[in-house]
């Protein structure tokens, strides 16, 4: 027990397990609040790491469990505002409805180097490989949250960089049951679902859902210009930053263990304004999916077909509309066509525990933005990509002795564009006691190229032979439970990736070729087509290396009271200075009549941890629970971080390649609220109570938007009220 106040000083917590309900499966159970380190339990399980139902301790990388419970309890409005207090976890919000989560020092605006499923589908904005974070999610649906952090692409392929983000939703039991979930808050936020489920017949059961969402814009920089009046040549959505509706239908058979089951999926996410680091403004980027999906699951393994439809919409939101200037307005529809085929068989043999299996996904995009002079409202103008990915798979969890597991796995990858890559995996845990954990990990893993950096073709010119983004990381963790509510862990983490893609700029004579064009053809008449690509995206020779530790415990010094805190400390550089320097070309300028004028002439060196995460955060939190009410509240600090601005750059004429400066915060945060059992609730949250007012992504001087014709860019983040309630029927 002398330790004990160390491990406050530095941990993560939460309150001591519940006993299982009577009417409840063991396996199924967990902890009342779920923890924020891998603490041992024997009710607690994971299925995320190795898509397979297994023992946390037997887990070969670190995960965090979260439980909808945990979700109830937590001072925090949004998934994404929950996820900014799990150690080695990183948040930032650009918009009322656009969040960027990363894990083990990955994120930045628009980050695609994370995984997130909603129900084994992925819901992101697949030209940017944006996570929607708003929109799509029906929190009444919400089961558990599973957060496996480092590379897992031996499980899931490409995108599972930094880690895989899995939401698992409930599966309809032996009677009927309604679940609603409500939410209004100031700044003006309105969200609200309802999920309906239960039994057919003998074998037979169904799932409904439904729900919607409305988000106002929060304060921002104003450029002080007129508000965006309607046009032909851009969006204007007024004070409405995110609003969309989704609805969703399951049925299903159960035989025995294995349950067969079709889903249709419908959203239409009609608004959601984003930042992104091409543009100096915010955007619109409206949604529309349909997602049918056939399933069939069991101990034996799991079969699934989907079939997505997708069509995505780009717009600027610029003030003023001027024809002469049409080349600056960008508007793109693409309509996208995926099918993705998988099968893993899950074979269980003495102390092993075999899984093999195969994938294969077929996307098909149609758009004006693949093609120079592809017109937003002429689909003649449209051009057509294709891409293909065949993977096979095999991974084995070998109990070598009592206490010991290996887990070893690979995962090969042909890819119709990239070739063929492999992501192995290795992990060893040991449990010398049924308290302790200890965890030595290595695995690789893979990003393929976004559509938008292989395809564009605009001011920024994509690279359709880029090759796929490289990392190999290591884990070594320990957790352990010293009763009396008490817990603590260790995790240390290293990774080196290498061939990261960056917009640098083309040779001098590639700029002067491109701006020639553009300049016959504008002359000529034709002042749609964009000037470019005078940048181009490209893999860097530059391997970036990353070093954290990952600290947490908990501690309960009363019995309706849990104390817990969290520390992280990561630290990532590039192994060389990223330099962009260019002597530029001399070409006519229109702005000075015709006469010459030098272009794109800039040389600025970047410091090598440009793009890192914070690096420290610290979270302290407490919850307490009496006869149905909850309190909590949890304090955060947030350190500084540099980030490379494209979108704040003005390199044609003045040279200006821009890095954006994200201060370091704090921030408390407070609910309190009233359990009805399970599934009801209601409660108040208050986030940044002390209303810090800061920007946490790519904030623009008015000036500079006034420049580029835009209103706004980033929001300015502060206190936000938020009155929830949910209600199980």
């Amino acid at each position: 027990m002398r330790v004990l106040p160390t491990l406050l000083a530095l941990a993560t917590a939460l309150p001591a397990a519940e006993p299982p309900p009577a009417d409840g499966p063991l396996l199924a159970v967990a902890p009342a609040a779920a923890p924020d380190i891998g603490l041992i339990d024997e009710h607690r399980w994971v299925e995320s790491v190795s898509r397979r139902r297994q023992r946390i301790e037997t887990a070969p990388q670190p995960v965090t469990v979260l439980l909808s419970e945990d979700l109830d309890l937590w001072p925090a409005s949004t998934l994404p505002d929950r996820l900014r207090t799990i150690g080695g976890a990183d948040v930032y919000q650009t918009r009322a409805g656009q969040y960027d989560v990363g894990l083990r020092g990955w994120n930045g605006v628009l980050n695609s180097r994370i995984l997130v499923l909603v129900g084994g589908l992925e819901f992101r904005q697949e030209e940017f490989g944006a996570i929607l974070w708003r929109g799509p999610i029906t929190m009444s649906d919400i089961e558990r949250v599973e957060v496996v952090k480092g590379p897992a692409s031996v499980a899931y392929g490409s995108n599972a960089f930094g880690g895989v983000i899995s939401i698992i939703e409930r599966q309809p039991g032996e009677r009927h049951e309604l679940r609603t979930f409500g939410s209004i808050g100031d700044p003006a936020a309105v969200e609200g679902d309802a999920t309906a489920m239960g039994p057919i017949g003998g074998r037979g059961y169904y799932k409904l859902s439904v729900g919607g969402i409305r988000l106002d814009d929060y304060d921002a920089v104003d450029s002080g210009l007129t508000a965006p009046s309607p046009n032909p040549r851009a969006a204007a959505t007024g004070d409405t930053d995110t609003e969309g509706v989704r609805a969703g239908a399951t049925a299903g058979m159960r035989f025995g263990e294995t349950r067969v089951e079709g889903t249709v999926r419908w959203l239409d996410l009609a608004t959601w304004e984003m930042v992104d680091n091409l543009d100096a403004g915010s955007n619109n980027d409206p949604h529309r999916w349909f997602d049918l999906v056939g399933r069939a699951k069991g101990p034996w393994g799991e079969f699934s077909h989907t079939w997505r439809q997708a069509e995505n919409t780009y717009e600027n939101q610029k003030v003023v509309y001027d024809p002469a200037l049409d080349f600056r307005f960008t508007q793109g529809t693409t309509e996208n066509d995926e099918h993705t085929t998988r099968v893993q068989f899950d074979l269980p043999a003495g102390a092993h525990a075999l899984a093999v299996g195969g994938e294969y996904k077929h996307w098909e995009s149609t758009s004006n933005l693949w093609q120079l002079g592809g017109r937003f409202d002429d689909r003649s103008t449209w051009r057509t990509v294709t891409t293909r990915n065949a993977a096979v798979f095999a991974e084995d969890r070998w109990a070598v002795a009592p206490g010991w597991t290996v887990t070893a796995g690979v995962r090969a990858d042909d890819h119709s564009r990239t070739g063929v890559g492999l992501s192995p995996r290795l992990a060893v845990n040991w449990n010398p006691d049924p308290d302790t954990t200890w965890l030595a990990a290595v695995s690789h893993g893979y990003r393929q190229p976004t559509p938008i950096e292989t395809y564009l073709v605009d001011y920024m010119g994509a690279d359709p032979d880029l090759g796929e983004e490289t990392i190999t990381a290591v884990e070594i963790g320990w957790n352990r439970r010293l009763g009396s509510g008490a817990a603590c862990s260790v995790n240390l983490f290293a990774s080196r990736a290498n061939d990261l893609i960056w917009i640098l700029p083309r040779t001098p004579a590639e700029m002067e070729q491109a701006y020639n064009e553009w300049l016959a053809r504008y002359l000529g008449g034709d002042a749609t087509t964009p000037l470019g690509p005078l940048v181009e995206t490209t893999n860097l020779d530059n391997p970036r290396y990353t070093v954290g530790a990952e600290l947490g415990g908990r501690i309960n010094p009363w019995t309706p009271v849990t104390l817990w805190s969290n520390l992280t400390m990561t630290v990532s550089r590039y192994q060389d200075a990223i330099r962009y320097q260019s002597d530029g070309f001399v070409a006519p300028d229109l702005a000075l009549g015709g006469a010459p004028n030098t272009f794109m002439r800039v040389d600025r060196t970047l410091d090598e941890d440009i793009d890192a995460v914070p690096m420290a955060q610290f979270n302290l939190g407490a919850v307490v629970r009496h006869d149905g009410w909850f309190a909590s509240a949890t304090a955060r600090f947030v350190d500084e971080r540099d980030y490379f601005a494209l979108n704040q750059s003005r390199m044609l004429r003045d040279g200006i390649v821009a890095v954006g400066h994200v201060p370091g915060y704090g921030a408390l945060d407070a609910a309190i609220g009233h359990r009805w059992g399970e599934g009801r609730l209601v409660r108040l949250v208050v986030e940044d109570l002390l209303d810090s007012r800061r920007m946490e992504q790519a904030e623009a001087p008015p000036a500079d938007l006034a420049l580029e014709n835009e209103d706004e860019q980033a929001s300015i983040l502060g206190r936000r009220i938020t009155l929830q309630g949910q209600w199980r029927f």
